[in-house]
C-alpha cells in the first residue's frame, strides 16, 4: 500500500510542479523570491499552502509508519529516515539556494538509496557504516549542486560581460 501511495503522490506532485501555475510559482519562489514577489506572487500565501501540503503529507507518512510498525512510538522504525529523505532530495537535483530539482529526480534518488541500503544489508555492513556512507553521499550531492550553481553563475557573468563590452 505504501508503494502505491508513493507512486500516486509522486505522479500528482510531478504534474502539479511541472504543469500548473502553482508549481511554477513554487519554483520561482525558491529561485528568486524578490523576482517572484515583483511578478505578483503572494509569498506569504504560497508559503502557507506549501507548509499545509507538507504537513498533510507528513501526517499521511506518520499514519503509514504507524500501520507498518503497529506502534505509535515516535521513534519506532524511523531512525535515520530524515537523513535518507534529505539525501534523496539533494541527489534528485535540488540545491541549497532553491528553485531547482524535480519529483522524478527525487524518486530516482529514492530508488538508488533503497538499492544501496538493501545491498549494504545483504553484505552485512553494520548500521553505523551505512549511515556514514549515506552521510558521505549527502555531502557529495550538496557539493556537486553548489559546484554546478557556481559554474552557472560564472557562465552568466561571462555572458553579461561579453554583451556589456
Amino acid at each position: 500500500m505504501s508503494l502505491i501511495l508513493l507512486i500516486i503522490i509522486a505522479a500528482i506532485g510531478h504534474f502539479v510542479m511541472s504543469s500548473t501555475v502553482f508549481g511554477r510559482a513554487v519554483y520561482s519562489m525558491g529561485g528568486n523570491p524578490a523576482a517572484a514577489r515583483l511578478a505578483g506572487i503572494n509569498l506569504n500565501r504560497m508559503k502557507f499552502y506549501i507548509f499545509t501540503i507538507s504537513g498533510a503529507l507528513a501526517g499521511l507518512a506518520g499514519v503509514l509508519v504507524t500501520a507498518r510498525t503497529s506502534s505509535g512510538q515516535p521513534a519506532s522504525g524511523t531512525q535515520g529516515l530524515e537523513l535518507e529523505a534529505i539525501t534523496a532530495v539533494f541527489l534528485g537535483g535540488a540545491i541549497l539556494a532553491g528553485g531547482k530539482g524535480t519529483i522524478v529526480g527525487t524518486m530516482l534518488a529514492v530508488v538508488l538509496l533503497a538499492t544501496l541500503s538493501n545491498g549494504m544489508n545483504l553484505l552485512g555492513i553494520p548500521t553505523f557504516y551505512q549511515l556514514v556512507a549515506k552521510g558521505f553521499l549527502l555531502v557529495v550531492a550538496v557539493a556537486i549542486g553548489q559546484w554546478r550553481m557556481a559554474r552557472a553563475e560564472k557562465t552568466q557573468a561571462r555572458a553579461a560581460a561579453a554583451t556589456g563590452s
